[in-house]
């Protein structure tokens, strides 16, 4: 039996602890941090229960390898790294529809509008640059925080600066066009988004947040890191890469997606079902 995420996870154990002749894989996708930023009686009661029945699975699969420490020492368990399966060559198929390219640079982010995906740090820094640069700033996602995200455009007067697109189904194809890649979160489980933007050869930045993409980008060494809002370096870090791209870092970070292949996903997870 396999079973994803926390809340299900914890059922699974419960349910199937009578029955000794199944084995059961837990997959963990959210670092435990999440559960702290909520901060809630739920939350609480989540990470209880973590520590207190996953201990009882025959094997727990974390997606980074920060994420499987945390939870090795919030379970004292041992935690195997199998990485998402993101980089996926089918994904080129859906950039058939083109974009036309405009004059202006473009700033992409892709993320659903939750507090975790920290928004306004973007934002802020976008702010500081929109009168300097011929730039814009496209965001693709939907959620709760749209309104939010919406007033602070509507008070900063970045309406004409500012395209947000819902339909997420047609992500692809502004990969293309865009001249920069950033992600802001607060915490992540892995970053798929981060994958899609190397396979589209995207200069990248990204929060040093727990867990994913400090592996993704090999510690800053495939793209930049910043500090969570920390407003004025992420500035200069946008100006760098639209101006003066990291070839280099550019180049490493694409020839490295292997690592995100479903084959190797498969082989790995052929491992542990032979093993158990």
């Amino acid at each position: 039996m396999i079973s994803n995420q926390n809340f299900a996870n914890i059922i699974s154990v419960i349910a199937t602890s009578r029955l000794k002749w199944l084995k059961l894989i837990l997959i963990e996708r959210n670092n435990p941090i999440e559960l702290d930023y909520l901060n809630t009686i739920k939350s609480k009661l989540i990470k209880l229960l973590i520590k207190i029945t996953y201990r009882f699975s025959d094997v727990i699969i974390a997606i980074s390898k920060e994420l499987g420490k945390d939870l090795e020492k919030l379970c004292n368990k041992k935690v195997v790294t199998i990485y998402n399966p993101s980089f996926d060559k089918n994904i080129y198929k859906f950039t058939k529809k083109k974009i036309k390219k405009k004059r202006y640079k473009i700033i992409l982010k892709v993320a659903r509008f939750e507090k975790q995906k920290n928004h306004l740090m973007l934002l802020k820094s976008f702010n500081d640059l929109k009168s300097k640069l011929n730039i814009k700033l496209f965001l693709i996602g939907y959620g709760k925080e749209e309104i939010n995200i919406l007033n602070y455009i509507k008070k900063h007067n970045l309406q004409k600066k500012i395209k947000i697109f819902k339909n997420t189904n047609k992500v692809y194809p502004y990969y293309q066009i865009s001249d920069l890649f950033v992600l802001t979160s607060f915490y992540e489980g892995f970053g798929n988004v981060l994958v899609e933007a190397a396979m589209f050869k995207l200069p990248i930045i990204s929060t040093d947040c727990k867990s994913g993409p400090k592996e993704i980008l090999n510690n800053g060494k495939y793209g930049d890191l910043v500090k969570i809002n920390d407003k004025k370096k992420l500035t200069n870090l946008i100006l760098k890469n639209l101006y003066k791209k990291d070839k280099n870092k550019i180049s490493l970070m694409y020839n490295s997606l292997e690592r995100f292949d479903i084959k190797q996903h498969v082989k790995k997870y052929e491992k542990i079902f032979e093993k158990i």
